[in-house]
């Protein structure tokens, strides 16, 4: 599949969708990450990483998790990310959401 980690329109537009991302989840060939992001293996820290600034474009990554990213720190156990508003739902027990106007965050955004 290439990237191990797509979010579903880019499953789509590989003809993976409806029954076949199903099955695929089933037989355990997808790993669904976050929302509707996915990954081709079991996801490590890095691939959940890069899921939470695909299931949010607004998402910055930060404290330990920014740290462990420049080589500042040791994998983290939890990814700390803001955001500029509530999801709306419950999040996986690995993330750590932090709500915060966009503009005073967006200038340390760096994009994985």
């Amino acid at each position: 599949m290439g990237a191990h980690v797509m979010t579903a329109e880019q499953l789509r537009r590989r003809g993976i969708h409806g029954r076949r991302l199903a099955d695929q989840l089933h037989r355990k060939k997808l790993h669904r990450i976050l929302g509707d992001v996915y990954c081709d293996r079991l996801p490590t820290m890095l691939d959940k990483c890069r899921a939470v600034v695909l299931w949010r474009e607004d998402a910055v990554l930060s404290h330990l998790t920014a740290a462990w990213l420049h080589g500042w720190s040791p994998e983290p156990d939890v990814i700390d990310a803001y955001v500029s508003s509530e999801p709306g739902h419950a999040v996986p027990s690995w993330l750590h959401i932090h709500v915060a106007p966009f503009e005073s965050y967006a200038a340390d955004r760096v994009v994985l």
